[in-house]
């Protein structure tokens, strides 16, 4: 099952009220928008399966994944990721996109926060 990350956790939470059950379900992907730990653990709870998360932009449609731990991986073959740190203590996310060589981005920042730099 692959959806947006809100869509996927109502759809979750109504499964667990009614007792839907789904065996033949092996992987639910969040994508799209934020998806928090909480959300994650409702869907995986409702839905049954484990639960990855994807995460990308319009300019670089894969950029990260989770792999079930929680922590992102970058696909390093596709995107380079860099945090710039803000003057609120937070960092922005800045793209160097490998495949596009039609318009190529480098070190584009695409708006996009986060509170901790990449590691």
């Amino acid at each position: 099952l692959y959806g947006f990350s809100r869509a996927v956790h109502l759809l979750a939470r109504e499964a667990e009220r009614v007792g839907f059950e789904c065996p033949s379900l092996k992987l639910v992907v969040l994508s799209s928008e934020v998806a928090t730990p909480p959300m994650v653990e409702a869907v995986r709870r409702g839905l049954g399966a484990p639960v990855a998360i994807e995460y990308g932009a319009a300019e670089c449609p894969f950029v990260a994944a989770s792999s079930g731990g929680g922590r992102l991986r970058v696909r390093e073959d596709l995107v380079s990721v860099e945090t710039l740190r803000r003057d609120d203590r937070r960092y922005d996310l800045v793209l160097t996109v490998f495949g596009n060589t039609s318009f190529p981005l480098v070190r584009y920042a695409i708006e996009d926060i986060v509170d901790a730099p990449i590691s």
